[in-house]
């Protein structure tokens, strides 16, 4: 009866954990001039606090709001908490040799993220307009799963090379939209465990009074 009442427990503390599994939290953060002909480039750091203390990412997303520049000279990368860093992009169009100019538009409002449909990747665009929808980043943002959602984001910016003349961009905001585990997910899964050891246990126990 213990055991069973034990079991019941976990159940219920394991079926309120994974509710919460899946759940998306957002924060957005200021930006700046972004240099224009400089490979030291800018950092741009957002402290992210819209998480649960403990909380784990398990999905991540970057919206990015640039105003003028060139889009083609861009190249940026953005580091998490613990030191975890992904490359968003990388010359889009130009430097994985879509054209000899990259993407030539000025601008752009955009989600960078894994698996999408929508515009494919990043590195692709060659559009001479101001970008928008959704794309994949220049490499996948999964590396940061498992990261701490909270605590100082970092996202740098650089341009490489250019035409002269180009007003330099200016990145106007950015977003971050993480999907997390919240850290009652790992609690429940030990007590879990811990119940699945005593079923075995009392299996073990009924199996050696039986053969007594």
């Amino acid at each position: 009866m213990k055991l069973m009442k034990s079991i019941c427990t976990a159940s219920v503390v394991l079926t309120a954990a994974w509710s919460r599994a899946d759940l998306m939290v957002s924060q957005s953060f200021s930006g700046g001039p972004i240099p224009f002909g400089s490979p030291s480039g800018e950092s741009f750091t957002g402290h992210f606090t819209a998480a649960g203390s403990g909380d784990q990412v398990l999905g991540l997303s970057v919206d990015l709001n640039i105003s003028g520049g060139y889009n083609g000279v861009l190249y940026s990368y953005l580091v998490a908490p613990g030191g975890t860093k992904v490359t968003l992009m990388d010359q889009p169009g130009y430097s994985y040799g879509v054209n000899d100019f990259g993407a030539m538009g000025a601008g752009m409002n955009i989600r960078l993220q894994d698996g999408t449909t929508d515009h494919g990747s990043i590195q692709n665009e060659t559009s001479d307009a101001v970008l928008s929808g959704t794309y994949n980043a220049a490499s996948p943002v999964s590396a940061f799963n498992g990261s701490s959602a909270n605590g100082d984001w970092t996202l740098y910016f650089a341009t490489k090379g250019g035409a002269e003349g180009t007003d330099p961009a200016s990145l106007v905001s950015w977003n971050l939209n993480i999907t997390v585990v919240p850290e009652p997910v790992t609690t429940a899964l030990g007590i879990f465990a811990g119940v699945i050891g005593l079923v075995q246990v009392a299996k073990w126990k009924f199996r050696t009074a039986k053969n007594s």
